[in-house]
Formats: C-alpha cells, structure tokens, sequence
C-alpha cells in the first residue's frame, strides 16, 4: 500500500514539474510589429525585434531617451519600464501597443501585429 501510494506522488510530482517547465519555456513565435508616426521623428526605429521575452527598439543614433507608454485595448495608457543600452530600448515583450514619446517629437507607436 505504501508503495502504490509513493508511485502514485511521484507520478504526481513529475506531472507538476512538467507542466512547470512547457509554461516556463516559450515556443519560439515569429512576431512582427507595425510602426506609425513620422518616419523624420528623432524617435522612429530603425528596427524592432523580439528575441526571446524581450522587444529591442534600436532608434537613431542621436535619438532622445523616450518615455514608453502601453496602451491597451480601450486607448487607457499606462507608463512602461524598459531598459536602454546605447540607442536600443528594450522592453519586455508584455504589450500588444506601445507608445513611444518626448517633449518636441511626434508620438512612435509600435503594435505587436497578430
């Protein structure tokens, strides 16, 4: 009876850890993302790309730091983390719609497309 009731945890116990990890590891997606705004803003990309949990917006070279705003569905925006390395932001890929903005520039959206 032990025995049965030992299989049975460990059965358990690999079932959790398993489901654990398919959560924890991510299939690789091709995603793309729609950029609107003015191409002659300082603050238009020159590339967006995810790699893994991560969004890299490269900006020009002279580009100022934006504030990064999420949008969500109803147009409600909410202020957005990201880290900065040289000219490339990025931003944990959690958003479908940011907005990218700074005093004396033309707002950057950038959407996740579907």
């Amino acid at each position: 009876m032990i025995k049965k009731n030992i299989k049975v945890l460990l059965c358990i116990a690999a079932t959790i850890a398993f489901s654990a990890c398919e959560k924890a590891v991510r299939k690789h997606e091709m995603v793309t993302y729609q950029m609107n705004g003015d191409l002659n803003s300082k603050l238009y990309p020159i590339l967006v790309e995810q790699h893994s949990e991560d969004v890299f917006v490269t900006l020009k070279e002279y580009a100022p730091i934006p504030e990064v705003f999420s949008v969500d569905a109803k147009g409600k925006e909410k202020a957005f983390l990201f880290k900065i390395e040289q000219n490339t932001l990025i931003i944990p890929a959690k958003f479908d719609h940011i907005s990218l903005r700074h005093v004396g520039e033309k707002s950057v959206e950038i959407i996740r497309e579907k």
